[in-house]
């Protein structure tokens, strides 16, 4: 005979079948880079979008970033959730424009800055006027062509900015001059599609010296290998894990 369900086993099974789907659904977003599906402005892994704000300053995201916008009269307050932004901000009677992030506060009543954040600092370079960084136990103004990076908790000392390098990929380029191989591969995750891992942390401390062209993102991994001479494990187009050779 069949077997009968009672509903609530019915209705269990079927609640089962739904987590279960939303699970794999998290999952696969997750390899795809895909974080913020709600944010007011967003852009795709390898996308990149100029949005007008509406006090007439702008805002340039990168691939893989996500931003909150509330302008008013009186306030001009933005959150970047996730990802690398570039803003060009102009005097406004609203007063100042605040870019929330993780670690902190980035303030500015005009100017061109970068702004970028992963899961627990902030990174501010400054091409334009001055910047302010407040976070919950210091405020630091931030020059012209100067950078910082700061966490809740901790900011670091003040650097001359490489602006040809951190803003290169306004221009269709990633520009890396003696970086660790670990920074590399967390830039490339905005701008093509699947996870990187590197396989241990000495490779991870490697440095690396390139260029990547932006708009070849199936060639980034390749040209990779060969200026450091390593090898690519892929599995499926989702997962790569780069191995010493």
């Amino acid at each position: 005979a069949p077997v009968q369900l009672s509903r609530r086993r019915f209705v269990g099974l079927g609640m089962a079948a739904c987590a279960a789907a939303v699970t794999a659904s998290a999952t696969t977003l997750w390899f795809k880079g895909v974080g913020s599906p709600f944010a007011d402005l967003q852009t795709a892994v390898g996308e990149r979008r100029v949005v007008q704000l509406p006090d007439g300053s702008s805002v340039e995201l990168a691939g893989n970033t996500a931003l909150n916008v509330d302008f008013s009269e009186t306030k001009r307050a933005l959150e970047l959730l996730q990802g690398e932004a570039f803003f060009t901000v102009l005097p406004d009677a609203a007063g100042e424009l605040v870019v929330s992030t993780p670690a902190g506060r980035v303030v500015a009543r005009e100017g061109e800055f970068c702004v970028s954040c992963d899961d627990a600092t902030t990174m501010l370079a400054v091409s334009r006027h001055t910047v302010q960084v407040r976070t919950a136990g210091q405020q630091t103004d931030l020059g012209e062509g100067f950078s910082l990076r700061f966490s809740a908790t901790h900011t670091g000392a003040i650097q001359r900015a490489e602006l040809d390098q951190v803003l290169a990929w306004r221009n269709g380029r990633l520009v890396f001059f003696d970086k660790p191989l670990l920074t590399v591969v967390n830039e490339l995750q905005r701008w093509r599609t699947g996870k990187i891992f590197i396989a241990d942390q000495q490779l991870a401390a490697r440095r690396v010296s390139l260029i990547l062209n932006l708009n070849r993102p199936d060639q980034m991994l390749d040209v990779l290998a060969k200026a450091l001479s390593v090898r690519m494990s892929r599995y499926t187009d989702l997962v790569t894990v780069i191995h010493a050779v």
